[in-house]
């Protein structure tokens, strides 16, 4: 539309204007007048919503950016073995964990060594280096879990060879 063009808007159910293109565009930078208010000039053939009319709104400036803190240097760690976190809770002493975490290499290994087969190998050893890490780290995370695991995986290992020597016995005895 040309820039002499006369708008008339409608705030509060009631119908204002004629304004200038710029007086609108004022209108809607100052929040006196919303995207959803509907907007009228000759030649148009329905009230439209100011928010379609793209070019009445100028571009909003860039912020200027947030003001970055200088970072902290941390101490270096020594390997993986960090000390932990200590804090007061209700009068209790609560120490945090802060090193490595194991937890899911003893989930893995828990859940494998439920397994019979080959898995039950794969958990067994999944949970000795999560065992291993965490001794190293400090940090016990599903410490539980990979014991658990470890135990589970020795027993059906045990009951394997268990079955495979009395399977021998049997094939050799009935050889016979």
């Amino acid at each position: 539309m040309p820039d002499n063009t006369q708008w008339f808007y409608a705030k509060a159910g009631q119908q204002l204007g004629p304004v200038a293109r710029e007086q609108l565009t004022q209108l809607l930078v100052s929040g006196q007048l919303s995207d959803s208010d509907l907007i009228w000039a000759e030649g148009m053939t329905d009230w439209k919503p100011a928010g379609q009319f793209p070019g009445l709104k100028p571009a909003m400036p860039m912020p200027a950016p947030l003001p970055v803190a200088a970072a902290q240097p941390y101490p270096p760690a020594q390997g993986y073995a960090v000390r932990p976190h200590n804090a007061q809770y209700g009068g209790q002493q609560i120490t945090y964990p802060t090193g490595a975490s194991y937890n899911g290499l003893a989930i893995a290994g828990f859940i494998l060594a439920l397994i019979p087969s080959l898995p039950t190998i794969v958990g067994l050893i999944l949970c000795l280096v999560a065992l291993s890490g965490m001794k190293s780290s400090g940090n016990r995370e599903g410490h539980g879990l990979a014991k658990a695991g470890v135990i589970i995986s020795i027993v059906y290992l045990g009951i394997a060879i268990l079955f495979c020597c009395v399977m021998v016995i049997a094939v050799v005895m009935g050889a016979r």
